[in-house]
C-alpha cells in the first residue's frame, strides 16, 4: 500500500516494510469490538509496537539503555528478510523480522556495534567458517542537506558525509561491494559492483566467502564536515574485533 521509491536524489526508499493486509485488531465501534482492515493504517503500527519490543530488547538483553536511530535502522535493515537478493524501490530492504531483530541485539543472531569515524578508517577483523553467508550493515545519520532549490525530480545528491563500506578478503582483495540501485531504472535489481555515494545506508552480502579472516573497514571515499557516528552490524563471521 506504500509509494515506491526513490527519493528525487535516488535513495533507497521505503527503507523496509511491515504486514499491512488483512489483520484482526480493535474497531472503533465498541471498546470490544474487533475487525479485519488493510492499509499502511495496520502496518505502521505493526512495525512501531516492533520497535517499541526491540528497545526492551536493547535495554535487557543489548546493554543499551537508550538505543540510538541509527542502531535501530541497521538492526531492522540487517535482519529484513527479501525474495530479491539486494534492496529494491518497491520494499526496501524487505519485510521487518521482529525475531531475527532481537537475535541480533542479544548477540546471538550476530554482532551490532557502534563507531565513529574522523580522520582515519575504522577497521575490524572477524574469521568465516564453513562457508557461511557474511553480512555488513553501515548505518549513520547524515547531517540535514541544504534546501532543495532545483523542484520537482531535483536530482541533487543530499548526502554530506560520504561514508563508505569495504570488505577485504582473506586473499587481500577487496572485491565486495554495497549494493545500490539506479533511480533512471527504478524496476532494476540492484548492483552491487561499485561504491554507493547516494545513501546513507550500506548494506553488502556475499553469499559464498572463502573461509579465513576477513578485514571490515569504515572509510571516507568523500568530503566530510564533521567526525561521524555509525552502526554496524554484522553477521557470518566470528572472532569480531576492533
Amino acid at each position: 500500500f506504500s509509494s515506491w521509491g526513490p527519493t528525487d536524489d535516488g535513495r533507497i526508499k521505503p527503507d523496509v516494510v511491515g504486514n499491512g493486509f488483512q489483520l484482526y485488531s480493535t474497531t472503533i465501534t465498541g471498546d470490544d469490538q474487533y475487525h479485519t482492515i488493510s492499509g499502511t493504517s495496520m502496518a505502521t503500527p505493526a512495525a512501531t509496537g516492533i520497535g517499541a519490543i526491540l528497545v526492551e530488547c536493547f535495554r535487557k538483553h543489548g546493554g543499551v539503555p537508550t538505543p540510538r536511530s541509527d542502531q535501530m535502522k541497521a538492526v531492522l535493515i540487517h535482519t529484513a528478510m527479501s525474495p530479491n537478493s539486494g534492496p529494491d524501490y518497491r520494499i526496501g530492504w524487505g519485510s521487518i523480522r521482529a525475531d531475527l531483530a532481537a537475535d541480533l541485539i542479544a548477540g546471538t543472531g550476530g554482532v551490532l556495534s557502534t563507531g565513529e569515524i574522523q580522520d582515519q578508517p575504522v577497521v575490524w577483523t572477524g574469521k568465516s567458517t564453513d562457508n557461511k553467508p557474511i553480512r555488513v550493515t553501515l548505518v549513520w545519520l547524515d547531517p540535514p542537506a541544504p534546501s532543495n532549490t532545483g523542484g520537482a525530480d531535483d536530482r541533487t545528491k543530499t548526502l554530506i558525509n560520504d561514508l563508505g563500506l569495504e570488505l577485504v578478503a582473506p586473499d587481500g582483495t577487496t572485491s565486495h561491494f554495497p549494493w545500490s540501485l539506479n533511480p533512471d531504472s527504478p524496476a532494476a535489481a540492484a548492483t552491487a559492483t561499485t561504491a554507493n555515494h547516494v545513501d546513507n545506508v550500506e548494506r553488502v552480502d556475499i553469499a559464498s566467502p572463502e573461509s579465513g579472516n576477513w578485514i571490515i573497514k569504515v572509510t571516507w571515499p568523500g568530503i566530510h564536515v564533521q567526525p561521524q557516528r555509525f552502526a554496524l552490524a554484522v553477521s557470518g563471521l566470528t572472532e569480531l574485533a576492533e
